[in-house]
């Protein structure tokens, strides 16, 4: 699977988190997924995303790790 672009490793995710069937890693619950996703700053739409859509992922990821950097800092 690696010769596949990213977005479709995570299409492959998010079904098998309908279908509870591991076909890549072993995510199976979708708040799981979620959560993964959410700390590692990464959209949630991620898996609409192709290499078009590049500049829009990174400015997504920014906005998402400066709010964690936020949260952090608020936290402390």
């Amino acid at each position: 699977m690696a010769e596949k672009p990213p977005c479709e490793h995570f299409r492959t995710v998010f079904i098998q988190c309908e279908t509870k069937e591991p076909k890549l890693g072993n995510i199976t619950d979708i708040e799981i997924l979620k959560e993964n996703l959410r700390v590692n700053c990464i959209p949630e739409n991620i898996a609409e995303m192709d290499a078009g859509h590049y500049e829009d992922f990174l400015k997504e990821r920014r906005k998402l790790m400066a709010k964690k950097i936020k949260d952090y800092y608020y936290s402390l």
